[in-house]
């Protein structure tokens, strides 16, 4: 009988491995590939979420049970010696230790034994009390079903029967546990991961071909996808905190988006709509006249200071003074930077890097020469779109180091010298420098590293101890960057840096040693 068990439970946990196997496989662990789940999505969450974790949890179990009889082995030969222990009042504390041990791990058999036992006891009685003579048949099957159910319990209950039994098992059942735990959590991840690509990409197949606010408010409920900040669930584009004019809900949709691509859960990112939705919808009617009526350009920078509200948010950690006052600024960066005769784009450039100065604690006159110094910088890059020099996305990475850099240059040369126009040339001057040295760092480093070496410029700028626009100021200058640029990338290849933030405080640090 015993030879028997155990071939039947080699058998079981064979196919739950190559079971398992297949689910490692599904969600792409261990292939370098991940699939799409279109088909059968069923089969591949039990695969991953039931049949893997059950097929580790038997292997644990047997591999236990075979730590188990080892034990036994090792307490019997070392009996004579625990007992002799025993005799000695100095060492009883030992013989107790095994005593304890020896007990606990010949516990666990019984204890096994008196769950199936009591399992197979209500199984029966549960079968027999569904007889019923006005429905016989539907008590039979309700009876049977029960009964099953009642007879795979054990199953879920043997590791409990090692803690109970306790001593070294017990913790061998734990580690095994732990081992499990992180073994299914890796394709478990992954299948998340894939999931929510999945609804990403069925999203926005669905939102490009929406062009009413209903279709927009079925497509985004069809991908399953919903933002929740109360109880009542809240489909993205649909009623609750996104509903309003066309024009509010697709502020409302794009920040609420942006925010879950970025990470954000659903409340959050409901929290960061319906601010992209309340801060447009003031600065809509601020800008409006009398008659209600809104330009272009209003429009638009209304959107822009949606934008950032729900930016802020999402992100968290900002007061609603601070995030209002940083919508206002990008608000009136667009239209200034419109004014001045910028596109679209550098003016949106403009609006978020004012609001960045306001969010980062920087005076308004720093933000808004921040805004220009974005503006501008924008332009110079989008001089090299058509030859392949420049992309939007380095432009906008430019654009918000510079203004950064420039920022930082105003507020500490106005402390220095009181003069704001003299600090506003100066800020937009190391604005520009941090540009070139963007530029020519962005050729041999990492984007991040280009980073850092604009706003190590910057430093260097108000640091360095030559006067401003000599030769020693210059080379000061682009030390600064190369070195910046250098540390950066060295401490993320080495691992001296696990992300962009702690490279980029080296990489500033580096670029401090050539002020």
């Amino acid at each position: 009988a015993l030879a028997g068990g155990s071939i039947i439970a080699v058998a079981i946990v064979a196919i739950l491995g190559f079971l398992s196997v297949n689910a490692f496989k599904a969600v792409g662990v261990g292939t370098g590939q991940s699939i799409r789940f279109t088909a059968a999505p069923f089969l591949h969450f039990l695969l991953v979420f039931v049949l893997l974790p059950a097929a580790l949890v038997t292997l644990a179990i047997f591999a236990t049970l075979i730590i188990r009889q080892g034990i036994i082995l090792i307490l019997i030969v070392t009996a004579p010696i625990a007992f002799a222990l025993f005799a000695l009042p100095s060492t009883e504390k030992y013989f107790t230790k095994w005593r304890e041990t020896f007990v606990a791990t010949l516990l666990v058999y019984p204890i096994i034994a008196v769950i199936f036992a009591t399992s197979i006891i209500m199984a029966a009685l549960s079968y027999n009390v569904g007889d019923s003579d006005s429905l016989p048949l539907f008590s039979s099957i309700i009876g049977a079903i029960v009964s099953l159910i009642i007879m795979f319990v054990p199953l879920v209950l043997i590791p409990f029967s090692f803690k109970i039994a306790g001593g070294i098992l017990g913790n061998i059942m734990n580690t095994s546990k732990g081992l499990t735990s992180r073994l299914t959590s890796s394709p478990q991840n992954k299948y998340k991961e894939n999931k929510a690509l999945e609804r990403k990409a069925l999203y926005d197949e669905k939102m490009r071909d929406s062009s009413s606010f209903t279709n927009r408010k079925i497509a985004a409920k069809g991908t399953g996808r919903r933002i929740a900040a109360s109880k009542r669930s809240r489909w993205l584009g649909g009623a609750g905190n996104s509903s309003g004019p066309q024009d509010e809900v697709d502020a409302y949709a794009e920040a609420s988006e942006a925010a879950t691509t970025g990470g954000a859960t659903p409340s959050q990112a409901d929290e960061a709509g319906a601010a992209a939705r309340n801060s447009y919808r003031g600065h809509k009617r601020r800008l409006a006249d009398p008659s209600g009526n809104l330009s272009p350009v209003d429009r638009a920078a209304s959107a822009a200071g949606g934008r950032v509200a729900g930016a802020a948010t999402a992100h968290g950690g900002y007061t609603p003074q601070q995030i209002s006052g940083a919508s206002d600024a990008a608000v009136s960066a667009y239209r200034q930077s419109i004014a001045a005769g910028f596109t679209h784009e550098e003016s949106t450039a403009a609006a978020n890097a004012s609001a960045g100065g306001i969010l980062a604690g920087r005076s308004q006159q720093a933000s808004e020469v921040a805004g220009r110094v974005a503006a501008n910088t924008y332009r110079q890059q989008a001089s090299g779109f058509a030859t392949g020099k420049s992309t939007p996305a380095t432009a906008h990475a430019a654009a918000s180091a510079s203004a950064q850099s420039a920022a930082n240059v105003y507020d500490e040369s106005l402390r220095r010298t009181s003069d704001p126009a003299q600090s506003s040339t100066a800020a937009e001057t190391a604005g520009n420098a941090a540009n070139l040295a963007f530029d020519s760092t962005r050729t041999t480093h990492s984007m991040e590293a280009a980073t850092t070496a604009a706003l190590a410029t910057g430093d260097a700028y108000i640091g360095s101890t030559h006067p401003p626009g000599t030769s020693g100021h210059v080379a000061s200058l682009n030390n600064a960057a190369l070195a910046a640029a250098d540390a950066h990338d060295n401490a993320m290849r080495t691992g001296a840096a696990t992300n962009h933030t702690q490279a980029t405080i080296a990489g500033r640090q580096a670029g401090q040693s050539h002020w």
